[in-house]
């Protein structure tokens, strides 16, 4: 069967390169009656790759959950994926690295979190949808910032 794609993206690997998840064996939600609150943060590290027309990236998740300054639930998922550009494809290499691999990637380390979570019998943590575009301008104008004088 011909390839039907005249010029684009291919998915050449999706697969999962680590996780682990840990709770306590007591877990408090919300608020308590002295004041002690539940906190959830979660954060993304990318590591694009781009080798002539192919691009990989790895998106690595952390997620940590503490009531009262104690940690009690702390996770870390990384999905690799590889791709192959096809055609004239209107996308720059670096940029596809950088905001359509993680966007194509996130769905799948979400997914494994509410699934780790889901059978450690705790609450199922759903993570809201990361706006990757607005991320890479958000890192383009920190190293904008940080950049030694002359080099932005």
């Amino acid at each position: 069967m011909a390839d039907l794609i005249e010029s684009g993206f291919k998915i050449r690997k999706l697969y999962l390169v680590e996780c682990s998840f840990h709770r306590l064996a007591e877990i408090q939600y919300g608020e308590g009656p002295d004041g002690k609150k539940e906190v959830s943060n979660f954060s993304l590290n990318l590591e694009p790759v781009v080798q002539g027309s192919s691009v990989s990236c790895t998106l690595t998740l952390k997620y940590e959950s503490s009531f009262g300054g104690v940690r009690q639930i702390d996770a870390s998922v990384s999905y690799r994926a590889e791709f192959d550009f096809i055609g004239d494809v209107k996308v720059p290499p670096d940029e596809f690295g950088r905001i359509n691999a993680p966007g194509i990637i996130f769905p799948f380390v979400r997914e494994q979190l509410a699934n780790l979570s889901s059978k450690a019998d705790v609450r199922i943590v759903l993570l809201p949808p990361v706006n990757f575009v607005e991320m890479a301008r958000l890192a383009d104008e920190q190293a904008k910032k940080t950049a030694p004088p002359g080099k932005n």
